[in-house]
């Protein structure tokens, strides 16, 4: 920003600082030096209009009713194919109602963040997921945010890849300051209350 800038005051990245670093612009003047942007995190939620990061429960809510999506899909696609969702189908026909599951799964985990702000279980919750920035989900972040979750389509081993990465972000969504499970650190992004 320069002298010039026509920018309201606040916590901003500023050129030529390292990244993952803010500093305070006071509508005319960087003050004080770059600090971790997780240290100004909450400060900057709460007075920007993007939101304050949800709480870990209702994420856990919001994923559950997710889940409930997930398996109606599942059930849904087995169905139309004449294949159990449990193991036992006749071979090559379960693995493809598999594959499509996990796409529409896959599909709505991308497309309605993107369109809506949120998953249906996020939006019945009161939530939207943003980029670190509190900017709207860009395409690519969408797609590395649900990475972790379509690790379950690795046969033989993928769903346990997937119930790690679920282990792991429990206690994370609980234990750090913006709610943060693993997928959005990995995607930068937060899920806030709307």
């Amino acid at each position: 920003m320069s002298q010039t800038s026509s920018v309201s005051a606040g916590w901003y990245h500023a050129e030529g600082d390292p990244l993952g670093t803010h500093r305070y612009w006071d509508g005319a003047h960087w003050q004080g030096g770059p600090r971790l942007a997780q240290s100004v995190a909450r400060k900057q939620a709460e007075s920007l209009d993007f939101g304050v990061p949800a709480d870990a429960g209702a994420r856990v809510i919001a994923r559950l009713v997710d889940l409930i999506v997930w398996l109606v899909i599942s059930v849904s696609v087995h169905a139309a194919l004449g294949e159990p969702l449990v193991r036992g189908g006749s071979g090559a026909k379960w693995w493809i109602a598999g594959v499509i599951s996990l796409v529409i799964i896959g599909t709505y985990e991308v497309a309605l963040p993107l369109v809506r702000g949120g998953t249906l279980g996020k939006l019945a919750m009161g939530l939207g997921i943003v980029s670190a920035d509190g900017s709207r989900l860009a395409q690519e972040t969408a797609l590395i945010r649900v990475a972790p979750a379509m690790l379950a389509a690795i046969p033989i081993f993928g769903f346990y890849l997937a119930v790690i990465v679920a282990l792991i972000s429990i206690p994370l969504m609980f234990t750090d300051k913006r709610s943060q499970a693993l997928w959005d650190k990995l995607a930068r992004t937060l899920v806030v209350r709307t």
